[in-house]
């Protein structure tokens, strides 16, 4: 099989061969780049999209939560109610101010993942 060789013997014919070799790959090259960075600059879009969508819903669940937490919170103060009903609602209290505040923690890790995407972006 021949293979064939890089022309040498000509000085003119060298300079030639390589020029035509580095315009093509300085064209080629940049381009390949720009494709892949468009690609990546699309990922991290579409990861900051679904991040800002899980915001807004953990923004409405912690709104629900705080609702019933008003409600169980006034419940607390207009019933007299028994000891047991008491604790009770106490209990219901306190989990929800824990889910809240797992909400509230849930939403600042995905504010700041959405800070890191948007600072990969740029």
């Amino acid at each position: 099989m021949n293979v064939p060789t890089f022309p040498t013997d000509n000085l003119y014919k060298f300079v030639a061969i390589s020029g035509l070799f580095i315009c093509i790959f300085s064209i080629v090259f940049p381009m390949t780049r720009i494709s892949e960075i468009k690609h990546k600059i699309i990922e991290l879009q579409t990861k900051s999209a679904i991040l800002n969508i899980e915001i807004e819903e953990l923004k409405v669940e912690s709104a629900n939560l705080d609702k019933d937490l008003e409600r169980i919170t006034k419940k607390m103060d207009l019933e007299k109610s028994s000891q047991k009903d008491r604790e009770i609602f106490r209990k219901e209290l306190s989990e929800l101010r824990e889910k809240d505040i797992e909400q509230g923690q849930k939403l600042t890790k995905l504010r700041i993942k959405n800070k890191e995407l948007k600072g990969q972006k740029n």
